[in-house]
């Protein structure tokens, strides 16, 4: 983790000065958590953000981000078995995955 900075502008804690040069303007909607986890899971997280060139903070934020994106492929697969039973699931999970990939790729949430 790099070093400490301080936000001179509380009211913007996006807005923070270090060095005397803007660090964070240009990031946008962020939030800060904490995160209380075990030395095993700080070490991997260490290492598999060293291995992706991110720090921790964006390892756990991309992890999220798949993490969302199987829940809802998985969301449409099931709809789509209870629609039609006589399709076998390989088929549905891969047309569920293709539709929400094209949705990306178009930049929307159409249905």
């Amino acid at each position: 983790m790099s070093g400490c900075r301080i936000a001179l502008n509380p009211k913007r804690p996006d807005f923070d000065y270090y060095g005397g040069q803007q660090t964070m303007s240009n990031k946008k909607n962020l939030r800060r958590i904490s995160v209380l986890v075990t030395a095993q899971t700080a070490f991997n997280l260490t290492k598999l953000a060293e291995g992706e060139n991110l720090t921790e903070g964006q390892l756990i934020d991309e992890m999220v981000q798949k993490k969302l994106f199987t829940n809802k492929v998985w969301k449409n697969a099931n709809a789509r078995l209870r629609k039609d039973k006589s399709k076998p699931f390989t088929q549905v999970w891969s047309e569920a995955l293709g539709e929400e990939l094209g949705r990306r790729r178009n930049g929307g949430s159409k249905k």
